[in-house]
Formats: structure tokens, sequence, C-alpha cells
């Protein structure tokens, strides 16, 4: 695939991000009507399809068959969550909608940034993008673990691509997600 179509998908996949977590933020926090509801649902079904065809099923599991269990959500609640991502509007997304689920979060912009905080912090959980102004985010992995063996880390990428060159490396280090994702594959990542 040539640079120009990986940066388009990378793009357009960040969009969706944005669209389908926007809209399942309006289904948990509106009370919408059963029809309203389907209507919603129905623009999250179409995201997902658009995204399956753009990452060619690579790495899409059925995120309707993730449960989440409530009792794990209430013992991780005021857990501290990094997220390093250098797209203001998805750091929100991800922070406004952990925070909704009682979770504390920073954002980072950049590696740089998101280490000063892990340095600072004691942070479990690390929500790292793939593609950042400064790091490569698979690269990152390795040197947040060094620093502490014990965080988990959940990866973003919207770059099937790049990730499949790399899978072997990160295998049994971080957590995976494809974007876009539902609200609920990040709890689930993040639990």
């Amino acid at each position: 695939m040539s640079n120009t179509i990986e940066q388009s998908v990378h793009t357009l996949n960040e969009q969706l991000q944005i669209i389908r977590s926007s809209v399942e933020r309006l289904i948990m926090v509106l009370d919408v009507s059963p029809e309203d509801k389907q209507y919603l649902d129905n623009i999250i079904d179409a995201i997902d399809k658009c995204s399956d065809v753009l990452n060619k099923g690579i790495f899409k599991s059925d995120e309707k068959n993730i449960s989440i269990d409530a009792d794990k959500i209430m013992l991780k609640k005021g857990s501290k969550i990094l997220i390093i991502e250098d797209e203001p509007d998805i750091a929100e997304i991800y922070s406004s909608n952990l925070e909704y689920f009682g979770f504390k979060t920073y954002v980072a912009h950049n590696f740089i940034d998101g280490m000063e905080i892990i340095n600072k912090e004691d942070v479990p959980i690390v929500i790292l993008d793939v593609m950042l102004p400064d790091a490569y985010g698979l690269d990152c992995v390795d040197v947040i673990l060094a620093k502490n063996k014990d965080i988990k880390i959940v990866v973003t990428t919207g770059k099937i691509d790049e990730l499949n060159q790399d899978l072997s490396h990160l295998e049994g280090k971080c957590t995976i997600l494809t974007k876009p994702f539902s609200i609920r594959a990040l709890l689930a990542a993040v639990l």
C-alpha cells in the first residue's frame, strides 16, 4: 500500500474513532427512545463496517460479545490511566469516557510528556497510540516496561500494516485495539 493511501486509511480510522466514541457517549448519557437508540446503533454498525473494509478484517473482534464485569470496574475506580495520544479530540474522548466510569486520567500528546507523567505519578495503566509525533508507539512499549514492568499497556492504532510487522515483538506485552473501537472494548482492555 502506498504511503498516501496508508495515511488516508489512518486518518479515516482516527475520524471514525471520534464519531463512534461520541455516538456511544450519547447513548450512555442521554435518555433516548428505543427508536432513536436504534438509529444511533445503526450509525455504530455502519462505522464498524467501514472500519472492517478499511482494515480488511485484521484484528477485528465481535465487540458485542465483550463483557464488562461491573465488579472489576468498581475495584478499579479511582485508578490512574495515562493516555498518550497526539489527537486532542481522541484523547478527550478516551479521558471523558474513562472518567465517567470513575478512573482518573492524565493526557499527554507526545511520548516525552507521557514519560514525564510516568516518572511523576504512579500510573498502572497506559493507553498508547502507535503514531506519535516524537516516537513510534510500538518502540515505546519496551521503554515504558523498562521503567515499570507491571504497567498495563493498551496500544491503539489506525494503521494496520505497521502493526502486522511488529506483532511477535508485542506478544504478551500489551493489548492491541484497532481504531475505531467501542468504549466497551476500551474498558475491557484497561480492566
